[in-house]
């Protein structure tokens, strides 16, 4: 139906015939809601929406921060209808548990009369297709439904419908508006696609209850005899987009826009610059993949009021963090075949191994158990680097190009050696198989909701059989490969002074005042391990001229694991002294 005759308004489901109430969405508890969860599903809520699923485009994303002050901020709630969405924002602030969060934002829009808002638009995708309320509409799946997704590829991140929950979580208001240019719309309408939807728990204005959730659209008759809010289309919706800063040109895509920006773990306020910058790190972060295999271009901006003038404006890049540039330096050497090698010697050097993996036989017998292989790509780091954040780290992707995790192996040998690594699985490795496909469909059930790890799933054991230990299995592998990059030779004596030194706080490097005096040296420590494997220590211990009288040493070895903890060794017990090679005592406990 055409939207060009009628004005639209907040149209709120009533309270059920039940009388149950729901506290609001749970969705929002899947996840921290922090800057790098809203990222993480942001983007890859893009990448998982292509306009050609056969042959994607680069997605364009650009996060626009546009913060309204005085005047503007009166204009917007005016084309908004804020006098219909207010009262409804206010019942809902008297909730005795999570009533806070409106409660401040509303005060803080009174008292500061200013209002920030986050447009998220991509272009390259295929934007609100579907129907109102039919099951496999994008529409449906993102503005009305909660905890449904229509999302079936193999290839995407998100499948539990929970991902959208941010962007309400991120509004102050728990409000967003949606505009859409569909790559397949309804014969009878015109594009572009708008409606608003509010996120509430069950509240209450004067004696009447509603169940929560509230649309901003056309009010007309419900398929079940009730009222609802639908779509608008066109003109009109095109004048409300202009009005919410979500106006768009004739790409295909869909440009969100959430009211009262706000990062929800954010102890302190942030000023727009200072979001966007966590914005675009975060991305780097989280999303190198893709941006290196130009499956997504990213810019972030930060506007005042109408201006069309950005006050800032970055395109993400991967080397915008050196740590990161590591990491797509590795894929850029597997995809190019450049700089790789057969033993590593020099930093920049590469090692690509393949790790053995097995997808179990599903259990309706539709496949049998599958041996395939991920690829592993090894980088050595300069060891004069100072940024050290993410050496000794693992970074672990499949199709989609974003990072599922980052694992660190550190302390795996004596002589380990820095390093930066990847773990490229599924369908995003070189030359993908069938193989690599039954191992992108595993992976993809093996990710809880929040897709930060791989794990043992319910959704994973109710497709496959005997899949428990494969995930450990998988990251055990990686770190024996890893640390037999390192430990190919036993360490020389020539090895052991060194090695020992960085592990060893000896003299002036020890715990305590740097500035004082130490009162003994240890020179000549030399190591070497004998044909029975075991290490053999030699070396002085010299007392300075400032120790008076009998002194007494105990020499404590430790050595610490590979997973990090605490050290484990001891006193020596036996220890063969040359008393005339030093002044004082020394006791052999």
């Amino acid at each position: 139906m055409s939207s060009t005759n009628k004005m639209p308004e907040w149209v709120f489901d009533p309270a059920l015939p039940s009388q149950s109430r729901s506290g609001g969405d749970p969705a929002e508890y899947a996840f921290t809601p922090n800057i790098d969860t809203f990222v993480r599903e942001v983007v890859q809520n893009s990448l998982d929406n292509p306009k050609d699923k056969d042959n994607p485009e680069t997605v364009k994303i650009r996060f626009r921060l546009i913060n309204l002050t005085g005047k503007a901020v009166k204009e917007f709630q005016q084309s908004v209808q804020w006098q219909q969405l207010e009262p409804h924002i206010r019942a809902c602030s008297l909730h005795e548990i999570n009533g806070r969060r409106w409660k401040q934002a509303l005060e803080k829009l009174t008292s500061e009369k200013q209002l920030l808002l986050m447009v998220v638009e991509d272009s390259n995708t295929a934007g609100l297709t579907g129907d109102e309320s039919e099951d496999k509409s994008n529409f449906a799946a993102l503005c009305r439904h909660v905890l449904y997704s229509n999302k079936a590829q193999s290839d995407s991140a998100g499948s539990y419908g929970l991902g959208k929950a941010v962007l309400w979580r991120f509004s102050s208001f728990s409000t967003v508006f949606f505009n859409s240019v569909l790559a397949d719309g309804p014969n009878n309408e015109a594009p572009p696609r708008f409606i608003g939807r509010t996120d509430f728990p069950w509240h209450k204005i004067d004696q009447r209850a509603y169940d929560g959730s509230g649309w901003f659209g056309l009010k007309e008759k419900s398929p079940n005899d009730g009222e609802w809010a639908i779509s608008l289309w066109g003109e009109t919706a095109s004048e409300f987009a202009t009005k919410t800063f979500s106006r768009r040109n004739s790409d295909c895509g869909t440009s969100i826009v959430i009211v009262g920006f706000q990062d929800p773990t954010s102890e302190e306020e942030q000023s727009p610059q200072n979001i966007a910058e966590s914005i675009a790190r975060s991305v780097s972060l989280n999303f190198w993949p893709s941006i290196i295999n130009s499956a997504v271009e990213v810019m972030v901006e930060v506007f005042e009021n109408g201006s069309e003038q950005a006050i800032f404006q970055r395109k993400v890049l991967p080397v915008m963090d050196d740590q990161v540039k590591e990491f797509s330096d590795a894929l850029e050497n597997y995809r190019s075949n450049e700089s790789i090698v057969q033993e590593i010697r020099s930093a920049g050097d590469t090692v690509v191994m393949q790790i053995p993996f097995t997808v179990p036989a599903k259990k309706d017998k539709s496949m049998p158990a599958i041996t395939s292989e991920v690829s592993l790509v090894v980088r050595l780091a300069n060891e004069d680097s100072t940024n050290k954040r993410y050496e000794n780290t693992v970074a672990f992707f499949r199709r989609p190009g974003m990072v599922i995790r980052y694992k660190t192996y550190a302390n795996l040998s004596l002589n380990q050696r820095p390093f930066y690594a990847i773990v490229i699985c599924g369908k995003a490795r070189k030359n993908a198989t069938e193989d690599d496909d039954a191992v992108e469909k595993f992976l993809q059930l093996a990710e809880p909701p929040s897709h930060n790890k791989w794990e043992v799933t319910p959704r994973l054991t109710e497709v496959y059989l005997a899949s428990g230990s494969l995930i450990k299995n998988l990251e055990d592998s990686i770190r024996e490969a890893i640390k037999r990059l390192f430990v190919e030779r036993t360490a020389t004596s020539q090895d052991g002074p060194i090695l020992l030194r960085k592990i060893f706080p000896f003299g002036s490097s020890g715990v305590g005042d740097p500035d004082r005096k130490q009162l003994f040296t240890y020179p000549g420590l030399t190591a070497q391990v004998d044909s029975n494997g075991a290490w053999k220590f030699t070396g002085q211990i010299v007392a300075s001229s400032d120790v008076a009288g009998a002194w007494m040493a105990r020499v404590d070895v430790r050595f610490r694991g590979e997973d990090g903890g605490e050290p484990t060794g001891g006193v020596i017990k036996a220890l063969n002294a040359d008393r005339n090679r030093s002044r004082g005592k020394v006791t052999t406990p």
